[in-house]
């Protein structure tokens, strides 16, 4: 065997030998013991445990201090907290793994419509907490002969699962303007559904809008002098033309309100 050849087999045992001998790093891995600590009680308040880490070399052993509520057929949910902190939603508890998440808020308020069922809810951080349920409004107003009266001021609020139109009659005492204002309390990154304002003949009438996109994706918009009379308010289903309005791998619908004055 010449000198070459043995520097480089010296080289290469070597190096195996270095590379047997330093310690290799550990694959960091994350392990979770959740609790279930109980079932929220409708509107009341309630102490939240938050969610918690302790770390342990490159490892990570995370606690959901998780929170049972019930939400009935054709409703939406909404959760409060008494800080802006993470709130996130499940549809199962799971003790030793991440439960299947279906939904991360930041809000002092979150709006959802959720199928029936049993869900699981948890904040970051700790906090007071509460929920309720409100049965979604029935799609009675779904054609231009079914109108509902919608008075100066006050909210309407309905969901988009059910998948109709929505008509609504505005009645004016007096010549005036009047201002559309709308939100999406889900706080999705989409602007509200389509919609139009007609006379009683049909005429469509033209109302500039402007959409602000914030966490409650805010728009107002506002009519031409109107004399006095009835109008109708055309809100289209987004299902029609815009299926990312919603969630269709969870069941998830956004929650949608609006008011004229």
């Amino acid at each position: 065997m010449n000198k070459y050849v043995r520097q480089i087999l010296l080289t290469t045992v070597a190096i195996i030998a270095f590379s047997v001998c330093v310690p290799h790093k550990a694959e960091a891995k994350d392990y979770y013991n959740n609790q279930l600590v109980g079932t929220l009680k409708k509107n009341t308040w309630t102490t939240s445990k938050g969610t918690t880490r302790v770390y342990s070399g490159s490892n990570t052993t995370h606690k959901y201090n998780l929170y049972k509520i019930s939400v009935p057929a054709n409703a939406y949910v909404k959760i409060d907290t008494k800080m802006e902190t993470g709130l996130y939603l499940f549809d199962e508890f799971a003790k030793k793994r991440l439960p299947n998440f279906i939904l991360e808020s930041y809000s002092g308020s979150t709006y959802k419509a959720l199928p029936k069922g049993t869900y699981y809810i948890c904040t970051r951080d700790k906090t007071k907490i509460r929920y309720n349920t409100y049965k979604a409004a029935a799609s009675a107003n779904y054609c231009y002969s079914r109108a509902q009266n919608l008075a100066s001021g006050k909210k309407a609020i309905f969901t988009d699962r059910d998948g109709y139109n929505r008509w609504y009659k505005i009645k004016l005492t007096k010549r005036k303007a009047i201002t559309f204002y709308f939100f999406n309390l889900s706080g999705s990154s989409t602007q509200f559904n389509d919609w139009a304002l007609y006379d009683v003949n049909g005429t469509k009438l033209e109302c500039p809008s402007s959409y602000s996109y914030n966490e409650s994706v805010i728009g107002t918009a506002k009519s031409p002098i109107l004399v006095k009379g009835t109008y109708y308010l055309f809100i289209r289903d987004p299902h029609e033309a815009h299926d990312n309005l919603y969630d269709t791998k969870y069941g998830l619908w956004d929650v949608k309100s609006f008011y004229w004055k």
